[in-house]
């Protein structure tokens, strides 16, 4: 009897327990070629654009993670990846650099962040002209991601 107890007892040990076999399934929205676009990600955007008082529809929220993915996968190419130290850097502040390479290289001088663009420009007509420029040139670098990569959206979002 004692042996039959011992068996079971290996037995139900050696079977994992759904706990550690629970397996996160996430529902894929979108990709850039090979880079899913997860329903996740679009929930807490859309959450923060809530938060934020912004009421955007669905599929401009999903654009904005494709062009945020894209922007990602091109500093990654242009080796903006490394955070401090040689460290790697998390996917925002990686975007965050890229966008304020491309920010120093609009204005053309060693400003430092978007924000001092926006500074420069604030409040007078040459600066709103100097900021739809740069909103102008931000969407065509963009446009030109969007055809070096391969787009599918789920045709239900």
């Amino acid at each position: 009897m004692r042996l039959k107890i011992f068996a079971l007892m290996i037995a139900i040990m050696s079977f994992p327990s759904a706990n550690t076999c629970a397996e996160m399934i996430e529902r894929v929205i979108a990709s850039i070629d090979d880079t899913p676009v997860f329903l996740g990600e679009y929930i807490a955007l859309k959450k923060q654009l809530a938060d934020a008082g912004q009421d955007i529809p669905d599929r401009e929220v999903i654009d904005i993670l494709i062009d945020r993915k894209l922007m990602y996968q091109e500093a990654r190419r242009l080796r903006f990846d490394k955070g401090e130290e040689g460290k790697p850097a998390d996917q925002d502040a990686i975007v965050e650099r890229y966008l304020d390479m491309f920010v120093r290289a609009f204005v053309g001088s060693h400003s430092n962040s978007q924000s001092e663009l926006r500074q420069l420009t604030a409040g007078d007509s040459v600066g709103d002209m100097a900021d739809d420029g740069f909103r102008r040139r931000l969407k065509e670098k963009i446009a030109e991601l969007r055809r070096r990569y391969e787009i599918r959206i789920d045709p239900e979002m």
